[in-house]
């Protein structure tokens, strides 16, 4: 063969190039010098005959829009993009040849990759995968991205999870997933960016999310580096002030923890986190006071404690620097329970910053109030 045509043959077929499979089969019986394929967004149908690839060892990089048994001969695959697609069925387990593949996007089910030792990314979000999270998962220790985010998974979040020691960024928010958070996560010591968001999770917050040092945003301690703490709209439960025990909060510049099962009091310490610009901690089983010290949150833009059991008036007296919240744009205190008509007047909020939106139980329905800056 020369080399222009050799050329011509190491990248094969075009999106939309009309490919049918009789014309693959011939394509595939020509050479073994191909290293790029892409026949996706074709309307190829049916099963993939294998003998005619097996002997494409240079293939580096794959596009289709089906998984097919042929791909488990290519052992040098680094790449397989299967995204915008609505695979269903199994993966064949033939994708455990793939010894060196390194990145692999989006949606498969159910899962077979535990058997990719050497998988570093692994993005499966926005789909409709089901089932549960396979304890497998934990096999993949060289992985530094797992995005499941926004599928319908159900079951607990596996324990083996935590061997998946190399890990950087774990994505699990938008699922059905329930069951408590594992004591195991807190194997994952690497992990920069935790979110558990929109599951059905239960129970306490681990301990052992203590110690993950190099955690900067949860969206589930000496966590001293973390900034953003995000657990909401789950069924997580405990103590307020414990939930806190511990942790440094000087970094913290965001707090969603809103429609889950904490209870107790707000603590005072919540007013050392000089840096938190965001504190929601809206539909949980709060009771108490609001602490005076909040006031120190001079970078305080929203404060949403909404639909809890708080009681007594808002804490605007002359040594709870309130009226220093310059920053502060959203203030949501509406509660069905013990805030009551007198909690803060109209006049009070104009010492509050410069609120520009303000909800409160003045009537059965709250309502909102715009100011003027």
């Amino acid at each position: 063969m020369d080399k222009r045509s050799k050329r011509k043959l190491q990248e094969a077929g075009r999106t939309n190039e009309d490919f049918d499979e009789k014309r693959l089969t011939t394509l595939a019986s020509q050479s073994h010098y191909v290293s790029v394929l892409n026949i996706s967004d074709n309307a190829l149908y049916g099963e993939y005959p294998p003998s005619p690839f097996a002997s494409w060892i240079n293939l580096i990089s794959l596009r289709l829009t089906t998984i097919c048994l042929l791909m488990g001969f290519f052992t040098n695959l680094r790449e397989l993009l299967l995204s915008n697609n609505q695979i269903s069925g199994s993966i064949p387990p033939s994708l455990g040849n793939f010894k060196q593949s390194s990145r692999t996007r989006r949606p498969f089910h159910p899962f077979y990759f535990w058997r990719l030792t050497n998988l570093l990314v692994l993005l499966l979000q926005e789909n409709q995968l089901s089932g549960s999270i396979p304890q497998e998962i934990g096999n993949l220790n060289k992985m530094d991205q797992l995005d499941l985010s926004n599928n319908n998974l159900t079951g607990p979040i596996p324990p083996s999870l935590g061997n998946a020691t190399g890990l950087h960024f774990l994505y699990l928010y938008g699922n059905l997933i329930s069951g408590s958070i594992p004591q195991e996560i807190g194997g994952l010591k690497r992990i920069i960016i935790l979110q558990f968001p929109g599951n059905f999770l239960e129970g306490p917050i681990p301990s052992t999310l203590g110690n993950l040092t190099e955690l900067t945003k949860l969206r589930n301690g000496e966590l001293t580096r973390l900034q953003y703490f995000y657990l909401r709209n789950n069924s997580i439960s405990g103590y307020l002030p414990q939930m806190c025990l511990g942790v440094s909060l000087i970094e913290f510049t965001a707090i969603n923890n809103s429609n889950n099962r904490f209870y107790g009091e707000l603590s005072s310490s919540w007013g050392d986190c000089r840096n938190l610009t965001s504190l929601k901690f809206a539909g949980n089983n709060i009771t108490g006071r609001i602490p005076p010290h909040i006031g120190q949150l001079t970078q305080l833009g929203i404060l949403d404690l909404s639909s809890n059991h708080l009681e007594g008036r808002f804490p605007l007296s002359a040594t709870s620097k309130w009226d220093k919240l310059s920053n502060l744009e959203l203030l949501d205190l509406s509660s069905k329970f013990a805030l009551g008509r007198n909690a803060i007047s109209s006049r009070e909020v104009e010492q509050v910053g410069k609120v520009k939106s303000f909800l409160t139980i003045c009537s059965p329905v709250p309502f909102l109030l715009l100011l003027k800056e």
